[in-house]
């Protein structure tokens, strides 16, 4: 069975409904074709995900390290699996690539890793949203759960 290895968290307003997961090795730039409609989009050394569509929520975003595949998050509202390069073996989150919102989370050596992103809570928001009731106050929360493990090569 799979052993989390290290855990991080962050509370952030997601600017223009990103979320930036940053490897301390990042340089330079990469912009996917966001027309694809996926929850993530991996490039080397960064992640954008997806946020849920309205101003005045916040995500809870947990990244988790583990040494093989965790198990599954089945009460999930969205999940996808991808890959990702990390070229230090090392993420945060981001605020808008201006400063860490999150401690560094060490995932292992550099690398090729799995990730599994999963969305909680994008259901029950939509509906407040639809609802118009997209005013501030408690419960307007999003949590994104990020799992990483290494590939072997």
């Amino acid at each position: 069975m799979a052993r989390l290895l290290d855990k991080v968290e962050a509370q952030l307003a997601p600017a223009n409904g990103l979320i930036i997961l940053l490897g301390t090795g990042f340089r330079g730039t990469f912009l996917p074709d966001f027309h694809q409609r996926r929850l993530s989009y991996p490039g080397p050394d960064i992640v954008y995900l997806m946020s849920a569509n309205g101003s005045t929520h916040e995500d809870h975003v947990t990244l988790e390290a583990w040494d093989g595949p965790p198990p599954p998050d089945d009460d999930a509202d969205l999940s996808e699996t991808t890959e990702l390069h990390l070229s230090e073996g090392q993420l945060y989150v981001s605020r808008q690539m201006r400063s860490a919102a999150s401690p560094i989370l060490s995932a292992g050596p550099a690398g090729r890793f799995r990730m599994r992103a999963n969305v909680f809570g994008r259901t029950a928001l939509a509906a407040r949203y639809a609802a118009n009731s997209d005013q501030d106050g408690p419960g307007l929360t999003e949590r994104v759960r990020v799992r990483l493990w290494p590939l072997a090569d």
